[in-house]
C-alpha cells in the first residue's frame, strides 16, 4: 500500500495536467468519486452535485445533513461523472 505523503494543494495544477498527459491518462475518463472529495465539499456544494448527478435520494438531498450527504454520495461512486467544476479548472 502505498501510503499518501503530499497533500493535494503542494502540486501544481501544471505538473498534473503535463504528468497526465505524459502518462496518456485522461481525467474526464479516469476521475472516479471518492469520499475524500466529497468532505472537501459544504453541504450546499453537496446538494449542488447531487443535483447535477441527477441523483434520486430516499430523502430529499436538501433535507440531509452533511454527512449523511457524504455516506449517500459515496454510494454512487459507479453512478455519477466527473463535475463540471472539475472540467474547467484553471491554473493558479
Amino acid at each position: 500500500m502505498i501510503e499518501k505523503t503530499w497533500q493535494s494543494s503542494d502540486v501544481p495544477p501544471e505538473f498534473l495536467e503535463g504528468a497526465a498527459a505524459h502518462l496518456g491518462i485522461d481525467f474526464l475518463k479516469e476521475w472516479k468519486l471518492d469520499r475524500e472529495f466529497l468532505e472537501l465539499h459544504t453541504r450546499e456544494q453537496l446538494v449542488k452535485l447531487a443535483g447535477e448527478w441527477k441523483l434520486k435520494g430516499g430523502t430529499s438531498y436538501d433535507q440531509m445533513k452533511r454527512p449523511e450527504l457524504i455516506d449517500n454520495l459515496s454510494g454512487c461512486v459507479n453512478l455519477v461523472r466527473l463535475p463540471v467544476c472539475l472540467t474547467k479548472l484553471k491554473a493558479v
